[in-house]
């Protein structure tokens, strides 16, 4: 996954309104970032699927602005049906949870904010985890976006972050509105629809120990088969120790003026 820092959209991209160094704000949605594990070759996952898209479209719970990454595993591939969204960084990315935690890797599997894990399936469970994870300090995210003919241009800026010993800044590009006809495996014959399915995930940077802000920019190339109109960045502050999520937010990409 192709990923240059990009030092000049540190100056050459307006950076949407925003407030500058303070905290998320009690009385504004919390940004909360809900991972799903899933497999189109998974017969489990289609319901976790449909609730996720129900989590992006409807945000059903008071104060959080649930931030939905459908990241697509690679290990059912060999069941009869190669999910088209699928890639091993995805199933290594899972692996890398689960040694943070005493649970077996497994489809569908919702990670919350990077410290709680549940079923997929399960939306009192997750909606509960979710609310908890809105009420922790967190940080702001402010993201500036330029498409151009190959890819697009970034600029991050992160401030209030919580204290820790360092943490990555990691961008994720999504696709909303995807849609497969299933022919073979476990869910043959059925249509599957997603949404804040990952294209790419990559590390735009890393902040100091003890670091209250992070501003860096990045140049991510966009496969010509993905949908721009369809394509959001999501960009999320994370201790590599103990997957703490300390900042996150979005944007829709939008073309250089």
């Amino acid at each position: 996954m192709k990923l240059l820092i990009a030092a000049f959209l540190l100056t050459a991209l307006p950076l949407a309104a925003g407030a500058g160094d303070a905290p998320v704000s009690v009385t504004e949605r919390v940004p909360v970032i809900v991972e799903l594990f899933t497999s189109e070759g998974c017969s489990s996952c289609p319901p976790a699927d449909a609730y996720l898209r129900e989590l992006h479209a409807n945000q059903p719970v008071d104060g959080v602005e649930v931030l939905a990454l459908s990241e697509h595993v690679d290990y059912w591939n060999r069941l009869g049906w190669k999910d088209p969204f699928s890639d091993a960084d995805f199933s290594k990315r899972q692996s890398w949870y689960s040694t943070h935690w005493p649970t077996r890797v497994y489809t569908p599997q919702m990670v919350v904010d990077g410290v709680h894990e549940a079923v997929g399936t399960d939306p009192a469970a997750i909606a509960a985890v979710v609310r908890e994870a809105g009420r922790r300090p967190k940080g702001r995210v402010r993201i500036a976006s330029a498409l151009n003919e190959s890819g697009v241009g970034l600029r991050i800026e992160a401030h209030g972050l919580p204290a820790s010993a360092g943490a990555i800044v990691r961008v994720a590009i999504v696709e909303d509105g995807l849609e497969s006809q299933v022919p073979h495996g476990e869910n043959k014959g059925m249509t599957l629809r997603h949404d804040g399915v990952v294209r790419r995930l990559a590390e735009a940077g890393a902040t100091g120990s003890r670091a209250k802000t992070f501003e860096g920019g990045a140049s991510l190339e966009l496969d010509p088969s993905w949908n721009r109109d369809r394509l959001r960045a999501v960009v999320f502050v994370q201790e590599p120790g103990t997957r703490r999520i300390l900042a996150a937010g979005h944007a829709p990409l939008t073309a250089a003026e």
